[in-house]
């Protein structure tokens, strides 16, 4: 499953993926994309949410996008 993030560059984001990394195994998320028009706020949560990942075994990947065709594809 992908899920869209609107607003993903907001301060409770990191507390959604902590969230999501912990509820891994029931919701079969394969890839969250954060979009928000702010590209400076989607970079820090981006670096958050990479060593988040990464400290939990990346069970799912992340990415960004300022663009909400691209946040909404697929």
């Amino acid at each position: 499953m992908n899920l869209a993030v609107v607003g993903g560059g907001g301060m409770r984001t990191p507390l959604l993926i902590a969230g999501l990394i912990e509820r891994r195994a029931h919701l079969g998320i394969e890839r969250v994309t954060l979009y928000d028009p702010d590209a400076a706020a989607l970079e820090v949560v981006a670096i958050l949410a990479d060593a988040m990942l990464a400290h939990s075994g990346r069970p799912f990947t992340v990415t960004t996008t300022s663009n909400p065709g691209t946040a909404f594809a697929g």
